[in-house]
């Protein structure tokens, strides 16, 4: 392992000094190492004017970038608390949180939050600058954590690397302003189960090639990038995921999105059973593959295909579901208004009603 080293104030190049997890320690002309410790983390980000962070840990001290600090002694490693604060001057101020940190995120709730996390600013948070410390290695839930961050644009390519036992991050990135995912944020989370609405809203434009790839736990996929910017489907996207069983509102509301990658699901090893919603009022999509879902089973309890394809109206390619699942449209409604409005398809008048429009008796 590789560290920077410095002598005079000169860097020194390919400094090695082993397989040790160390840290830099000045003292003059003089550089020493010592063994990093287990107990101390440190998170950086950029806010504006005034925010409000919820914490989890011991030993807390946090210096807000405006020349005030302070040592959060009420925090422990068993509760998470808030702090917040108000900068001096109304500008972009960069906030340091060290100690022995447990957890750390910027909303607790699914929507706008209680007046006062409101009146603190969770939502002023601009820029995350560093990556989660070692100390929040056992963080398995990181539910609405920068839920309605409206301002956060930005983010470490490896935030995630240092919490390999995370399981749920719903609502994550939720309504935030960032543009881009790294193929790499969840390189390290292979026990990832839920990521339900966690690009939800978001500016995103592009889903990596193999994102989400090789996550065997994966389960919870529902609304994972409604109303996003994104303008196609990679078809690896879940491929060797096995126990996904429903896509509902998956992509639901992607007006710039046109097309599905052939293949995509086909190396899902799970059994899709709820497919409600999957591309409503994506009216801009062209293509669909023919055979996407051929091994869904909407017979089961809780399948249901309604709305799936509603307002598609540039839709031109797409799987015949009412052909593949017959009877499906007399187990109640499963099937409403799956291809309402879809009158670009070839074959869209041969379509049954109870597929088309309002369930009929």
């Amino acid at each position: 392992m590789i560290y920077r080293a410095y002598s005079g104030g000169k860097e020194i190049k390919d400094f090695y000094v082993g397989r040790k997890e160390t840290k830099e320690i000045w003292g003059g002309d003089t550089l020493l190492w010592e063994k990093e410790r287990e107990d101390y983390g440190e998170f950086q980000f950029e806010y504006e004017y005034k925010i409000v962070i919820y914490i989890r840990g011991a030993n807390i001290r946090i210096d807000w970038g405006d020349g005030t600090e302070e040592q959060c002694n009420w925090m422990s490693e068993n509760l998470t608390q808030p702090a917040r604060h108000k900068g001096k001057e109304n500008r972009l101020y960069i906030a340091k949180i060290t100690g022995n940190i447990k957890y750390l995120g910027f909303n607790t709730e699914a929507n706008g939050g209680t007046t006062a996390s409101v009146e603190y600013g969770y939502r002023n948070l601009t820029r995350v600058l560093t990556r989660f410390p070692k100390t929040m290695k056992d963080v398995e839930s990181f539910y609405y954590l920068f839920n309605y961050c409206e301002k956060l644009y930005d983010y470490p390519d490896d935030l995630f690397l240092n919490t390999p036992k995370l399981k749920e991050i719903r609502l994550g990135f939720r309504r935030t302003k960032i543009t881009k995912i790294s193929h790499d944020l969840f390189k390290y989370t292979e026990n990832l189960e839920d990521v339900s609405s966690c690009f939800d809203s978001t500016l995103i434009t592009e889903i990596p090639r193999g994102f989400l790839k090789n996550k065997p736990r994966l389960s919870s996929v529902d609304g994972c990038f409604n109303a996003t910017k994104i303008k196609a489907v990679p078809n690896d996207l879940f491929e060797s995921c096995g126990n996904i069983t429903s896509y509902n509102g998956l992509f639901s509301a992607c007006k710039d999105l046109t097309r599905v990658e052939d293949g995509f699901g086909a190396k899902n090893n799970g059994t899709i059973i709820n497919a409600q919603s999957m591309f409503y009022e994506c009216t801009n999509l062209e293509y669909v593959p023919s055979d996407l879902l051929n091994s869904a089973n909407p017979y089961e309890k809780g399948g249901n295909f309604s709305y799936i394809f509603r307002l598609c109206k540039n839709l031109q390619n797409a799987p015949k579901l009412y052909e593949r699942f017959p009877g499906l449209e007399d187990m109640g409604q499963r099937t409403l208004y799956a291809y309402y409005m879809c009158e670009k398809l070839p074959w869209y008048d041969e379509i049954p009603r109870k597929w088309v429009d309002e369930y009929v008796s």
